[in-house]
């Protein structure tokens, strides 16, 4: 039998027609179950996520609670985003609650609602869809992927917001505004507003987390347990962009089997100097595959500094040396540079071959 947040397509929601469902969507895998649709008004197309409480149905009524609060918790936080004007975050352009008109007569209507979320439509999907249609892109196009989630971040930490949840499908394209944004807060921290998931640990996507919490270690300070962790994530797009591995996984490539978590017995003090040894060989495996560009030796380094497995040495040295700060705008100023450097070097090039 068909549940609310599947009975969508063809609906009149909020003058938006649903058009379609889609199989798989940005953000799916944050926060409880939900559903994405295509819906256009006007001739303009928007993503829609869709949520209902038949996933908790039979549960506890703190799960039913759960459930509505992760609906709210992520629409304050777009409509914070919204307010602050993050260029660099997608953008909510409606919500609110939906009843299907095929099943508006039942009884008890408070579980036949559809909780939804209306954001503007990325016309290039997610960064994975470009890699996989485009082919091997380009040393600029990389660094200027890089360079827009370090804007996004930086943007996200400026109003207390910590994303928790960075990874190739967040990432999404907007080839109109030649811009990409991050999406689905749903598993972010806040400093305004209770989350969810505030309880837990590492709430993001675990085969991305950083390696302290597979060894159940929290980083008292949360410059080092929220901030830091959004630094690593940034930093596994880097092994992602140029290995097709995160940095977790590239780190454990290189681990002895005996430090591997579920298997190492002892404490995260005693088994941080056999991962920070297995880093070095994972940043110089890297740093092979930067060959021939021209930001080779830095790109290493910036990997090294945010993906370190130490989270109190997490970010930029001098940065945290000097203040509380991890140094995030360093990296956004350096991808910045170099992702221009290297248009300009590539269209030289270009030009040189006659192509």
């Amino acid at each position: 039998m068909a549940i609310p947040s599947e009975l969508l397509e063809n609906e009149i929601i909020s003058d938006w027609k649903v058009e379609k469902q889609i199989e798989t969507f940005q953000g799916q895998t944050g926060g409880f179950f939900s559903r994405g649709y295509i819906v256009e008004k006007g001739g303009k197309k928007a993503f829609l996520k869709a949520m209902d409480l038949h996933s908790v149905l039979g549960g506890s009524l703190q799960q039913v609670n759960e459930a509505i609060s992760q609906y709210e918790f992520e629409r304050k936080l777009f409509e914070m985003c919204a307010r602050s004007g993050l260029s660099n975050i997608v953008r909510m352009l409606d919500q609110g609650e939906h009843i299907p008109s095929s099943i508006a007569h039942l009884p008890n209507p408070q579980f036949n609602k559809v909780y939804y979320l209306i954001f503007e439509f990325a016309s290039g999907g997610d960064i994975r869809r470009e890699l996989k249609f485009d082919g091997e892109k380009l040393d600029s196009w990389k660094l200027f992927v890089l360079h827009q989630i370090a804007v996004a971040l930086k943007q996200l930490h400026t109003i207390g917001i910590a994303h928790q949840d960075i990874k190739p499908s967040n990432v999404l394209a907007f080839k109109e505004e030649k811009k990409y944004k991050l999406t689905d807060l749903g598993r972010s921290s806040s400093t305004n507003y209770i989350a969810p998931t505030d309880d837990i640990p590492f709430p993001g996507d675990l085969k991305y987390s950083p390696p302290e919490y597979f060894y159940r270690y929290i980083p008292p300070e949360y410059n080092d347990r929220r901030i830091g962790s959004d630094l690593y994530l940034l930093g596994s797009m880097i092994s992602f962009l140029y290995t097709g591995l995160g940095a977790l996984n590239l780190t454990r490539i290189f681990t002895s089997q005996e430090y591997w978590w579920g298997i190492w017995g002892g404490s995260y003090k005693d088994v941080l100097p056999f991962l920070i040894d297995a880093h070095a060989k994972a940043t110089e495996a890297l740093r092979e595959k930067l060959v021939g560009n021209k930001f080779q030796n830095e790109l290493a380094l910036i990997y090294h500094q945010l993906c370190h497995p130490d989270p109190s040495l997490r970010g930029h040295p001098k940065t945290r040396a000097m203040s509380n700060h991890l140094g995030l705008e360093r990296y956004v100023t350096d991808f910045d540079r170099y992702s221009k450097d290297l248009e300009i070097t590539e269209r030289i090039r270009r030009l040189a071959s006659g192509n």
